[in-house]
């Protein structure tokens, strides 16, 4: 069971260290059987918190609160992608992912949950989507950021969600936050991924290794017309961070005050829900 007292030495860390850990760019693609597969049940792990987390931004932020369409960039096998479709009455939504393997795993399983009507998987490139301009009244990316080889290439990411975007959409992106030293890091990984698949494991330790500081992503944000950017991470333990993009309007970020679900419908499994409540105590968001 994830208690608090296992994170107090990276919550100390994180506090009192200097920024020593290198960015280590990941090697290799998540095409293979197994990846995909173990991928594959990522919905039922912790990372489903950071999916409500995001879904609730959506509910929050959201301008057009009926209908309009969706896309889901580097949507891997489409746990986040099929979630837009069970939580709002989007039209159309459509994934995007640069994996072939991890699309057709997709299509699976929309097929299973029988919403092939409205979702629909296609292989692209997320910096250069085959969508005209202002198709989409939420554009999303999430826990994919760390895998591109450079800031330039998250860069183009950041503005091609912005030219997808209507002028009343918006949009977010969520990702994870390098820690500051190899040991925080070790000790972060042993404890949240205890319970992971061996290889599963192995990529996340990777990937939190290839993340951005929250002021690498925050430096790179859009500053164009058409939509005003905020970054936002934790206070306690900066682990996940969050990009948002929302119309220049006289309107806050995040308009709606009323949660979208109770304990019943809410996306994360009811076993996880005391981790849930953890994982809320422990990385409150603040903005910068």
């Amino acid at each position: 069971m994830l208690n608090l007292i296992s994170l107090l030495p990276v919550v100390v860390g994180q506090a009192l260290l200097p920024q020593t850990l290198e960015r280590t760019p990941e090697k290799g693609t998540m095409d293979s059987a197994e990846s995909v597969e173990q991928y594959n049940g990522v919905d039922q792990s912790k990372l489903a918190i950071v999916y409500a987390a995001v879904l609730e931004r959506i509910h929050r932020m959201r301008r057009v609160t009926e209908g309009g369409q969706a896309i889901d960039l580097c949507c891997g096998p489409g746990h986040f992608t099929l979630l837009l479709a069970r939580y709002f009455d989007f039209e159309r939504i459509v994934g995007v992912d640069l994996s072939e393997p991890m699309i057709e795993k997709a299509r699976e399983r929309a097929e299973e949950a029988g919403l092939s009507s409205r979702v629909h998987f296609t292989v692209g490139d997320a910096t250069h989507v085959h969508y005209p301009t202002g198709s989409f009244d939420v554009v999303t990316c999430n826990d994919a950021a760390h895998h591109m080889p450079d800031l330039g290439m998250v860069e183009k990411l950041f503005l091609e969600m912005e030219r997808l975007s209507s002028g009343k959409g918006i949009c977010i992106l969520s990702d994870l936050v390098r820690l500051k030293s190899e040991s925080i890091t070790n000790r972060y990984t042993s404890v949240i991924g205890r319970d992971y698949p061996k290889h599963f494991y192995t990529d996340f330790c990777n990937s939190m290794r290839a993340a951005w500081r929250p002021d690498e992503l925050a430096s790179i944000l859009p500053k164009t017309q058409q939509k005003r950017w905020q970054h936002e991470s934790q206070s306690i333990l900066p682990i996940v961070q969050y990009a948002y993009g929302v119309p220049y309007d006289d309107h806050p970020f995040f308009q709606q005050r009323v949660s979208m679900w109770n304990n019943n419908s809410h996306p994360v499994p009811q076993n996880m829900i005391a981790k849930r409540k953890i994982y809320r105590t422990l990385f409150g968001v603040r903005s910068r």
